[in-house]
C-alpha cells in the first residue's frame, strides 16, 4: 500500500490493515485515544517489534557452514551462497576461503581445488557448476543400472553378523568385545579426549553404556575413574569399551565432527607410557624467542638467568613462600555460550594506557610482550618513548625480526573490583598481523593467571578473589579469516584496532 500526501489521521485508520497475526494483536491492545500522531505510532510498533527484526550475520558465520557426509556438492553449494546473502559487504577472498574450508575432505572436488586452485570465487564457482553437472549425470545412469540397490546389499551385509550357529550368552557382546585383539590401528583417528567426546554424546540414545566390569572389585585401582563403566579401575580416557562404542557411532555415520581430518591423523595412540621418545627435537615452531623475559636482553644476563635453575635446585631457598591463594578450577559453567568443538585461540581485550585494546592473542610460547606497530600507531605514543632494544625477536617466519623499540605501558585485565593492575614491557614490531597484542608467558607469570583454552578463559588471583577475563570467540575467528587473506588484504580497519 502506497499512501502520498495525506493526513496522519488516513495514516493511522489505514495502518492496521496490514498488519496480521501478532502485529494486529498488537494494535488491538492499544488503548483508546493513546496515539496522537502516526510518528507516535510507528515508534510504538518499532519499539515493541525490535526483537522480531532478522540480524545481519558477519563473515565469521560462514565457518560453520560444512559439507555432510552425505550431502551433494549441490546442495552444500545451495547452503552456502543463501547464508552469504545475509552478510553485508563480504570479502570475496573470505568467501573463497570459507567455501574451501567447508568442502568434505574425503570428497573428490575437494582433492581437485586443492591440487589444483582456481583463484577466486568465480572460477572456484565455475568448476563446482562442472561437478555438480557431472554428479547428477552419474546419480541419474546409476539409477538405471541398479548400483543403488547393490550399494544397499553390501552396506547391509556389512551391518548383519553372519548366520551360522545360534547365538551364545556371549554373541551379544561380539560387537564390543572382538575376537581381533585391540588396537590403536584398528580405530578413527579422532580430533578429541574419548572424556570429551563422552561429554557431548552422553545424550546419544545409540551409545551403549557399559555399568558392569569384570575384573574383580578387590583388584581395581581406587584412584582412577571411569565415566563410561560409572565405576573405578581405569580412566575415561583409557576406556577400551568406550573407545569401541565411538568407533561403532562413527562407522554408522554419526560423530563425524570429532574425526580428525586427513592430514592430522596418527597411527599410534596419542599417549604411550612404555614408549620412548627416541626421535631428536629439531626445534618449537610458532613461538616467540627473544625479549626481556629470562634476564633481560642481553646475552650475559641470559646465562645468569639459566645458571639459577641449577643453584636452586641444588640449594633450595627455604625462606621464599609464596602468598597463598585459592584454588582456581574450571567447570562447564565457564564454557557457556561456548560453541564446542572448536580450535579456537584465547582472544581476549585488555585496558593498555587510555585505550581498550581488542585483538589481544594469550600466547604461552612467547617470551615477549608483543605490541604490533600499527595499534601502537593508534594508541597515539610518541615514538621517542620507545626503548632501544639491542637483540631481536625469533620466531616470525624463522628469521630474526628486529624490534622498533620497548614501551612500558600500564596494563589492566579483568572486571573491577577483582581485576589486575600491573606495568608492562611490550615490545613493538613492525610485523603484519590479525591481532594488535600477544601476551606471553612474563604477563601469565606476573599475574599466576591460569588459562583454558577449552573455556576460551583465563583466570587469575587479586585481592579480590579470583579474577577472570573471557576470550570473544567470534573474533578468534574473525583473526583466523583475516590470516587467510592474501598479504594486500591483511590491513584492518581502524575501528576493528581499537575501541
Amino acid at each position: 500500500m502506497l499512501l502520498l500526501q495525506v493526513s496522519d489521521a488516513v495514516m493511522c485508520r489505514a495502518f492496521p490493515t496490514t498488519l496480521r497475526k501478532a502485529a494486529h494483536a498488537w494494535f488491538k491492545s492499544l488503548q483508546p485515544r493513546s496515539i496522537y500522531s502516526f510518528g507516535q505510532l510507528s515508534d510504538l510498533f518499532q519499539k515493541y517489534f525490535v526483537s522480531s527484526r532478522s540480524r545481519r550475520k558477519n563473515s565469521a558465520s560462514l565457518l560453520n557452514i560444512v559439507q555432510e557426509k552425505n550431502e551433494s556438492l549441490a546442495c552444500f553449494l545451495g547452503r552456502f551462497n543463501a547464508a552469504t546473502l545475509e552478510i553485508d559487504n563480504l570479502d570475496e577472498s573470505v568467501k573463497y576461503t570459507a567455501f574451501l574450508r567447508g568442502l568434505r575432505p574425503t570428497s573428490k572436488f575437494a582433492f581437485s581445488v586443492n591440487k589444483s586452485p582456481p583463484g577466486n570465487m568465480k572460477a572456484l564457482l565455475e568448476k563446482a557448476n562442472k561437478y555438480i553437472q557431472a554428479e547428477e549425470y552419474l546419480e541419474t545412469h546409476r539409477g538405471r543400472r541398479g548400483e543403488g540397490k547393490e550399494e544397499q546389499k553390501k552396506r547391509s551385509r556389512e551391518l548383519t553378523p553372519p548366520q551360522g550357529k545360534k547365538p551364545t550368552k556371549r554373541s551379544k557382546y561380539d560387537e564390543r568385545r572382538p575376537k581381533e585383539p585391540f588396537t590403536w590401528k584398528n580405530l578413527t583417528p579422532l580430533n578429541a579426549k574419548p572424556s570429551q567426546i563422552l561429554h557431548e554424546i552422553k545424550e546419544n540414545k545409540a551409545l551403549q553404556w557399559l555399568d558392569k566390569l569384570k575384573s574383580r572389585p578387590n583388584k581395581r585401582n581406587k584412584d582412577l575413574w571411569c565415566h563410561f563403566h560409572n565405576n573405578h579401575d581405569h580412566t575415561t580416557d583409557n576406556c577400551e569399551s568406550l573407545k569401541r562404542a565411538i568407533e561403532a557411532l562413527i562407522k554408522r555415520g554419526q560423530l563425524r565432527k570429532f574425526v580428525a581430518p586427513k592430514e592430522d591423523r596418527q597411527q599410534t595412540p596419542p599417549v604411550m607410557e612404555e614408549r620412548k621418545d627416541r626421535e631428536e627435537n629439531a626445534g618449537i615452531i610458532n613461538t616467540i624467542s627473544g625479549g626481556l623475559a629470562a634476564g633481560g636482553s642481553s646475552g650475559r644476563a641470559r646465562k645468569a638467568y639459566a645458571r639459577e635453575v641449577y643453584i636452586t635446585s641444588q640449594h633450595p631457598d627455604k625462606k621464599s613462600k609464596t602468598v597463598p591463594v585459592a584454588a582456581i578450577t574450571f567447570s562447564d559453567e565457564d564454557s557457556k555460550d561456548i560453541q564446542t568443538p572448536h580450535e579456537d585461540p584465547l582472544v581476549i581485550t585488555v585496558r593498555a594506557g587510555n585505550f581498550d585494546v581488542k585483538r589481544v592473542l594469550i600466547d604461552n610460547g612467547s617470551s615477549a610482550e608483543i605490541l604490533f606497530f600499527d595499534a601502537f600507531k593508534k594508541m597515539n605514543i610518541p615514538t621517542d618513548r620507545l626503548r632501544k632494544m639491542d637483540t631481536p625477536l625469533y620466531g616470525f617466519s624463522n628469521h630474526p625480526v628486529a624490534a622498533e623499540g620497548i614501551i612500558a605501558l600500564p596494563v589492566a585485565i579483568g572486571t573491577p573490583p577483582a581485576q589486575a593492575n600491573f606495568i608492562l614491557d611490550f615490545v613493538v614490531v613492525k610485523v603484519p598481523s590479525a591481532y594488535n597484542a600477544i601476551l606471553g608467558r612474563p604477563a601469565l607469570n606476573q599475574l599466576q593467571a591460569v588459562v583454558s583454552t577449552y573455556h576460551l578463559k583465563m583466570k587469575f588471583p587479586t585481592e579480590h578473589g579470583i579474577g577472570e577475563v573471557k576470550g570473544d570467540q567470534t573474533i578468534a575467528r574473525q583473526c583466523y579469516v583475516t590470516s587467510c587473506r592474501p598479504k594486500k588484504a591483511k590491513k584492518l580497519d581502524s575501528e576493528e584496532i581499537l575501541i
